[in-house]
């Protein structure tokens, strides 16, 4: 069963991706597990999507232009289960959406890059900067093929 799952990913990726070849990446969805932790419910699946493009975001936070590739795909469970880690291959035909940082949010992207070297994914989603960050900087969201170039 495919279901949404969110990647961090390098603008070179999805032109890749959009021109044929199949990518395979850890990203992060809204599993039973990560709902549970979350606390969302069955029926809260675009609340839980939202948590899970958060969590990318987050896991994402070194690439410099913070972008994020939304796909429906089937999914491999990862290691991480509290924060939804899976693993999948992604193809043109899987794309659903892009989100990308504002070119302003650069200096609170790096800051919170800086901040989170060498943390996991736990360690970084409890960091101040990565906090001030996810709440002051949105994602745009975009078609695949606009960020491509």
């Amino acid at each position: 069963m495919k279901q949404m799952a969110f990647f961090p990913v390098l603008a070179e990726d999805i032109r890749a991706i959009l021109t044929g070849t199949a990518w395979t990446g850890v990203g992060h969805a809204a599993t039973p597990e990560m709902r549970a932790g979350f606390g969302y419910a069955d029926n809260e699946d675009e609340e839980a999507d939202w948590a899970a493009l958060t969590i990318a975001s987050v896991a994402g936070v070194a690439i410099p232009t913070r972008i994020i590739l939304a796909a429906e795909v089937s999914v491999d469970v990862g290691a991480d289960t509290e924060f939804g880690e899976v693993t999948a291959t992604v193809t043109a035909a899987d794309l659903r959406a892009a989100f990308r940082a504002e070119p302003a949010q650069g200096e609170g992207v790096r800051a919170a890059a800086e901040a989170v070297t060498g943390k996991r994914l736990a360690g970084a989603w409890d960091d101040p900067a990565v906090t001030a960050l996810v709440a002051d900087q949105d994602l745009l969201w975009h078609l695949p093929e606009e960020i491509a170039g």
